[in-house]
């Protein structure tokens, strides 16, 4: 695992801009899930469960002062959040800058909030979808590089 993560890594180097500041490269996340009762999780199937995203890397940038999420899947294929067009917004930087907080925002799907803590080197990801097909709301870490 630790080889494909230094794989995923050197490929998102290679697909990231010049001007690009990569503050980290983390995964993968572990953590646990909620999950509502809907069409695919019957009524009494509800509750927590262990939950990851096991495979590719998820990374943090900054570029001219705004802050990017950047997955990187099984086929080191990069995802900007940005680029998608969904919304990506700084909620803090604490005064020594060891922590950073950033909201993302997928319109009527999904909202994911990650913490970055510079000092520890993890990355939380506090996500909650909805209008989904799957509606659940997790927390999940990941060590980073």
């Amino acid at each position: 695992m630790r080889s494909l993560l230094s794989a995923t890594a050197v490929l998102f180097l290679l697909a990231t801009p010049a001007n690009a500041k990569i503050l980290a490269v983390c995964g993968p996340f572990e953590g646990y899930g909620y999950y509502d009762e809907g069409a695919f999780v019957p009524k009494g199937e509800t509750g927590w469960t262990e939950d990851k995203i096991g495979i590719g890397s998820t990374s943090i940038t900054e570029v001219d002062g705004k802050f990017d999420i950047i997955f990187s899947d099984v086929a080191s294929k990069n995802v900007s959040s940005r680029a998608d067009g969904v919304k990506v917004n700084l909620i803090s930087i604490n005064n020594d800058a060891e922590i950073i907080t950033i909201l993302v925002s997928y319109p009527n799907v999904s909202i994911e909030i990650y913490t970055y803590n510079v000092i520890m080197k993890k990355f939380v990801l506090l996500q909650t979808k909805f209008n989904s097909i799957i509606n659940k709301s997790t927390m999940m870490v990941a060590d980073c590089k």
